[in-house]
């Protein structure tokens, strides 16, 4: 959730969601439906992330981490077409592609 360039952690079961935010004596408090969800100190240094304790507790998509682990995976190479590089001489001599030459 961002308020005023601050970056406020929300536990992640509110992600996307719209909220209310009050701003109170040095504190930032979070609310869906007037039930606060997180509070904050109030920070003014724009472009801050302030996590939220156990922000990512029992999220199970990631493994409990802010972002999914890369994971690689091996893709089966396709069968290339072989063809003789005159093909590609004579589209060098005409200038355009011509379907007749595949």
């Amino acid at each position: 959730m961002s308020y005023d360039g601050v970056r406020y952690g929300v536990p992640w079961m509110y992600s996307g969601r719209d909220v209310d935010v009050r701003d109170l004596n040095g504190r930032i408090e979070i609310l869906v439906n007037g039930v606060p969800i997180a509070i904050h100190k109030k920070v003014q240094r724009s472009r801050a992330v302030i996590l939220c304790p156990g922000q990512y507790t029992g999220l199970t998509t990631a493994n409990g981490h802010a972002h999914s682990r890369p994971q690689a995976r091996q893709i089966a190479a396709d069968d290339v077409e072989i063809r003789s590089l005159d093909v590609y001489e004579r589209l060098v001599e005409v200038g355009v592609s011509t379907p007749d030459l595949f």
